[in-house]
């Protein structure tokens, strides 16, 4: 069982083995914090950047597995849920964006990318 008090940890740990290729294992460690602490939305941006990652390489052209789908959803769904948070985070703005593309959802992920721009101020 997780300590919830240890939330940030585990977060971090998650983003630690997504960033070592350890895919399976960070979704594991993610989902297990948000079964406790499900409002963690630093989480929920791991998660969806996890799932993002699985897909990597992938987009609506390819014959896509019901897992790679899936995995595009539950990504758009946990990235949504965590700019619920912080309006502003460009980088979450564009995973997102990413998201979208792969989903085939050009015209979404061209309005997530032009967010990334405004929260840049560059437009």
């Amino acid at each position: 069982m997780l300590d919830i008090r240890k939330a940030a940890v585990w977060s971090t740990l998650g983003m630690t083995l997504l960033k070592t290729g350890h895919l399976e294992r960070a979704v594991m460690v993610l989902s297990s914090l948000l079964a406790v602490a499900p409002d963690n939305y630093d989480c929920l941006g791991h998660l969806g950047t996890t799932h993002l990652q699985s897909c990597r390489g992938k987009s609506a052209g390819d014959a896509a597995s019901v897992d790679q789908v899936s995995a595009i959803n539950v990504a758009e769904e946990c990235l949504l849920s965590s700019l619920k948070s912080d309006s502003k985070a460009a980088s979450t703005w564009a995973n997102l964006a990413n998201a979208c593309s792969i989903s085939g959802d050009h015209r979404s992920s061209s309005k997530c990318l032009e967010k990334v721009l405004m929260v840049l101020h560059v437009i």
